[in-house]
């Protein structure tokens, strides 16, 4: 590990073997870049719970909705991160 930032309880890790070459701009952009993929990754669950639903498959239904949930909270976390960095 070569640095890390912490926000709160929050830690993110940053691997690098140039750390020099780390900009806190590239920080910023990597960080939204993570939190458009979590926001698809949580619609495209999302359809995959209305899907199992019409299946009437229920557990699978659970099984993805518990992970949309738990997408949708990193997808918050990264927002704040973002915020915060932002203004820094």
């Amino acid at each position: 590990m070569v640095g890390k930032i912490k926000r709160g309880e929050i830690i993110i890790m940053i691997f690098s073997e140039n750390f020099e070459r780390i900009t806190s701009e590239g920080l910023r952009d990597g960080i939204k870049n993570y939190l458009v993929i979590t926001d698809q990754l949580a619609d495209n669950l999302h359809d995959f719970v209305v899907l199992f639903a019409k299946e009437n498959d229920n557990e699978s239904a659970k099984v993805m909705n518990n992970a949309e949930i738990k997408v949708r909270k990193a997808a918050i976390i990264l927002a704040d991160l973002h915020e915060k960095i932002a203004a820094d």
